[in-house]
């Protein structure tokens, strides 16, 4: 069991009596907005595929020249349009949760579970619009998700099939299942979680 390893938690993860190690991570969304960075990268990339089937058609019909002059004006007014969203949305984002965003994280033999603090939900319920907006990113499963479907993610161990560090941003990236996840951990806490997730994951690929 994992509160076995009682002796040797860093500061904050606690072992509780279901057998659970249980920790909590505040994202600060004005130092941090990795969450905006995602929600572009994923929007942008369905608009310019749109842009791109689009563009093609038009040079089917009526020639390369056309479906190019298309394609560059198509994708200035998509580029300012998906920047005046995702900005804005954003921005209400940080103003309702006042720059700070708490994400609670429990694990066990089997598998890590990723959910909002329950003091927010009541937050997420009022973004309604902005946080769906926000979330167009739908391949992103950490907080940005958490606000639009007030959820959590769950990934089992036995399904990871990629395990990527990324200790600049005190983030751990689990792929596998169905949908993928994204574990915060405090620098005391983040190699005892590492650790604790790598062993666990005898199928997963380890990326440092």
């Amino acid at each position: 069991m994992m509160t076995s390893l009682a002796e040797t938690l860093p500061p904050g993860v606690i072992p509780c009596g279901d057998g659970k190690l249980r920790w909590s991570y505040t994202l600060n969304l004005w130092r941090q907005p990795i969450m905006l960075y995602t929600a572009l990268g994923a929007t942008s990339g369905v608009a310019a595929s749109f842009g791109l089937l689009v563009c093609f058609v038009r040079m089917g019909m009526d020639g390369f020249a056309s479906g190019i002059g298309f394609l560059w004006r198509y994708l200035l007014i998509a580029a300012a349009a998906v920047l005046l969203i995702m900005g804005l949305s954003y921005l209400i984002l940080c103003l309702l949760y006042k720059g700070k965003y708490t994400m609670q994280f429990e694990m066990d033999e089997a598998g890590i579970l990723h959910t909002e603090a329950l003091g927010q939900q009541k937050k997420s319920r009022r973004l309604g619009v902005s946080a769906a907006i926000v979330c167009t990113a739908t391949g992103y499963s950490g907080a940005m998700g958490l606000v639009a479907a007030g959820q959590g993610f769950y990934s089992r161990f036995a399904q990871v099939r990629v395990v990527k560090a990324v200790k600049k941003q005190n983030l751990i990236r689990l792929s596998g299942g169905f949908a993928p996840n994204r574990i915060y951990a405090s620098p005391e806490q983040f190699d005892f979680v590492w650790q604790c997730i790598i062993i666990r994951s005898p199928k997963g690929k380890m990326y440092e």
